[in-house]
């Protein structure tokens, strides 16, 4: 059960990609059978580190850095 639909989704998702690419950062899509699709991110942080986020399709986030 989304709170999203297909249109929001459809919109969303080039926007985010839009703006993830010009902070130079990468953006995907994984799914997991059973369990759902997620979008994650990475972004560099100025100090060469890069925090990677996640947001599943029930909107819980998770946070990792690598």
């Amino acid at each position: 059960n989304s709170p999203f639909g297909k249109e929001e989704l459809a919109l969303g998702l080039p926007i985010a990609k839009e703006l993830v690419e010009m902070h130079n950062g990468w953006i995907w899509a994984e799914s997991k059978d059973g369990r759902g699709n997620s979008f994650c991110f990475t972004l560099p942080k100025t100090n060469t580190q890069a925090v990677t986020a996640s947001t599943s399709a029930e909107g819980t986030k998770e946070q990792h850095q690598s």
